[in-house]
């Protein structure tokens, strides 16, 4: 059937309504009520309401489907797309199916895909750049609601590799495998890094903890690190108690121990010095388990040591009691003019209580040898000890220079030479001629000019001060010839010796300058 006038053909293989650029409208009723499928010439579209099914090849410049109409792909309906008036819906008859945009092939030919966002004029979308394997945005946001996971590595949800999700309260990283690493920039050669900051409780970022990667430092400001009890802080190689140095509060004592024996802690450097506080007990050790403790001074070989195997501390240099720096070279306190002072009475300056329960040998409480190894040109002085007493104040009843005393207690024994002092003059066996004037005891006196002495004066006084009165003034070598003590008959008097008694009372020991009569 053939109506050529109105651009009508009805022919073998295809069927034509109208002429190119005239066209008909063509609407083609279903069996259903309402569906149809409508060819509109002016608008140049084909409208379907109902099912369009293709099985082969559809070619169109534009498909439009009406509001809840359906383009349905594959058998029944394994894909629909449809436009519900409000939301464009891609469904699924099988759970995830996929959709595959690009051709997975060698040549993997693909597509750039962009989502507008709500800005204008194309501010906001997402991008998914195929050259670059890039997925980014301009002005848009991602969001994943409460308990939705962010998934690094293979697998899903809670069982990815890494796994990043907020739980409602918190923000929760985890790692399937225990001990992943988290690297926080690049470990190339270019060393690509991040500072890092977390913020503290403080308003305006007034607090927080920074890891500043160009100084290869982290600090804080205004932020506490904690360790609780029986955590440690390691120092070098190695992991809690194993670590070569771990401190660590065990909820008594903070407790700095080393992997290895005899380690060393060293505080400050030369020329940049540490003037550490301490308050508190400092114990070094335990009993019976010490340890060497040193300390140098500013000078070559000078340093103060306890040295725990030998039980002894050990000063090589001064041992400075006081504030004031002394003229003494091993042990000094005060001077002159900034002396050791104290108004407490009853009190020692330096207090030594020894006792010895030796069976045998020699025991001091205290042994002190000077040498004199100098040669002296003109003059020259020198004691092994110096006590000096100076009287400062008024009203004193007993002041000395030296006080020496040796006290016999209830039930002990001396059976040889007791005495409260004991002066020796000694001299090593040699042929010589000893030159000088030598005595076992120098007494001398040393009054300055316009004073006038009281009248118990002497040298040197004798008292008895105990209940009991010693006999005798002096005990001597006995009597012999040619000694101190030797026979001397009668003799003509010619001098004295004055003594005097504590009352006042002078007398006078009779002498003789004639050696005649005297064995």
């Amino acid at each position: 059937m053939s109506n050529s006038q109105y651009g009508r053909h009805f022919g073998y293989k295809e069927s034509h309504f109208g002429q190119n650029t005239k066209g008909h409208d063509v609407k083609a009723f279903g069996n259903t009520t309402g569906k149809y499928m409508f060819w509109a010439a002016a608008a140049d579209t084909l409208y379907v309401v109902g099912t369009l099914s293709l099985d082969g090849t559809f070619n169109a410049d534009n498909i439009g489907l009406a509001d809840a109409e359906t383009l349905t792909f594959g058998t029944g309906s394994d894909v629909v797309v449809q436009w519900d008036g409000t939301n464009l819906i891609l469904g699924a008859a099988a759970d995830d199916s996929l959709i595959e945009i690009g051709d997975s092939a060698a040549t993997q030919l693909s597509f750039d895909m962009k989502w507008y966002g709500n800005e204008n004029n194309g501010a906001s979308y997402l991008y998914s750049d195929a050259s670059a394997n890039l997925i980014y945005t301009t002005g848009i946001d991602f969001q994943f609601k409460d308990n939705d996971y962010l998934v690094l590595g293979t697998g899903a949800g809670a069982s990815g590799d890494v796994n990043i999700v907020w739980d409602g309260t918190n923000l929760i990283i985890n790692a399937v495998a225990d001990d992943t690493l988290v690297e926080i920039g690049d470990s190339a050669a270019t060393q690509k890094s991040f500072d890092l900051k977390w913020y503290g409780n403080e308003s305006n970022g007034a607090s927080y903890l920074y890891a500043d990667a160009s100084a290869n430092l982290i600090y804080t400001t205004d932020i506490d690190l904690q360790f609780k009890d029986n955590d440690l802080l390691v120092f070098g190689t190695g992991a809690g108690a194993t670590g070569d140095v771990n401190i660590k509060w065990d909820a008594t004592n903070l407790v700095m121990a080393g992997t290895a024996a005899n380690t060393s802690w060293v505080i400050g450097a030369t020329g940049n010095y540490i003037n550490p506080t301490l308050k508190g007990v400092l114990t070094v050790g335990a009993d019976t388990d010490g340890f060497d403790v040193k300390f140098y001074g500013a000078t070559t070989g000078k340093y103060f040591t306890w040295d725990q195997s030998e039980n002894t501390a050990i000063v090589s240099g001064i041992m400075q009691l006081g504030d004031t720096v002394t003229a003494a070279l091993a042990i000094g306190g005060g001077t002159s003019a900034s002396k050791l002072t104290t108004a407490t009475a009853d009190k020692n300056f330096g207090g030594m209580f020894t006792e010895s329960t030796a069976t045998s040998g020699d025991s001091r409480g205290l042994y002190w040898r000077h040498y004199l190894g100098g040669t002296i040109a003109t003059t020259g002085f020198g004691d092994a000890v110096r006590a000096f007493c100076t009287v400062t104040g008024t009203g004193y009843s007993y002041a000395s220079g030296l006080h020496a005393t040796m006290q016999i207690n209830v039930g002990a024994t001396v059976t040889g030479s007791g005495a409260g002092a004991r002066t020796t003059l000694a001299a090593e066996a040699e042929a010589r001629t000893l030159a000088g004037a030598l005595s076992a005891a120098h007494i001398c006196s040393d009054i300055g000019t316009g004073n006038t002495l009281p009248t118990v004066h002497g040298f040197m006084r004798f008292t008895d001060d105990g209940a009991v009165r010693l006999s005798n003034l002096a005990v001597i070598p006995n009597v012999s010839n040619g000694t101190v003590f030797a026979a001397h008959t009668t003799q003509v008097l010619t001098h004295s010796i004055k003594i005097i008694s504590e009352d006042g009372t002078p007398y006078y020991i009779m002498c003789t300058d004639a050696a005649t009569n005297r064995s």
